[in-house]
């Protein structure tokens, strides 16, 4: 039977893994759970993992910030794809990858006669190479926050209104400190 873990991608504690090897997994902030999570938008008991055969099926436990996975709310059950990222809330995301085991990763196959130099035919090597880290967990791109061209007039014309209404501001406060009434300065302590 296939092994699974989830591997934090971003949260309090990034690059952690945990192995599900139980049949009912539950998650969240309580320390009752499987998996224990120390995140302000955890709920006490967030989510469960529930193995269906050679599957696992994520179902929400009525969080107050919801599961995710890739980006899609829960309701109900989904059954995990190797590199699902499931998200517990905004704040917590974890890829959902195999762990190769000892017989998976094992070849086995048959040599032929040993060669007449002598050197022994060597067993081909099995390797793991986990998926790549989803693009939806990548930092966002830089916002360009420079004015479109077609828009530089109105910025223009903006800059200028905001200057003119600073100049009026300033004018009006010294005309009313000029004239302001003794009583006025002497409520401020001069």
């Amino acid at each position: 039977m296939p092994s699974f873990r989830l591997t934090m991608r971003q949260g309090p504690t990034v690059g952690k893994s945990f192995d599900l090897a139980k049949d009912v997994i539950t998650l969240g902030r309580d320390l009752s759970n499987d998996i224990v999570i120390n995140d302000a938008e955890m709920s006490r008991h967030h989510s469960r993992l529930t193995r269906q055969g050679a599957h696992y099926v994520v179902e929400d436990l009525g969080s107050t910030n919801g599961t995710f996975v890739n980006s899609s709310r829960v309701s109900g059950q989904y059954t995990l794809n190797l590199g699902d990222i499931v998200s517990l809330g905004d704040t917590v995301a974890m890829v959902f990858e195999g762990i190769p085991t000892e017989a998976a990763a094992t070849m086995v196959g048959s040599f032929g006669a040993s060669v007449i130099t002598g050197e022994q035919p060597r067993a081909p090597v099995a390797s793991y190479t986990p998926p790549p880290p989803p693009q939806s967990i990548s930092a966002p791109e830089p916002i360009n926050v420079s004015a479109p061209k077609s828009n530089r007039g109105m910025m223009i014309a903006g800059v200028g209104c905001l200057a003119l209404i600073c100049c009026a501001a300033s004018s009006g406060a010294s005309v009313f400190l000029r004239y302001a009434p003794p009583s006025f300065w002497k409520s401020i302590g001069f």
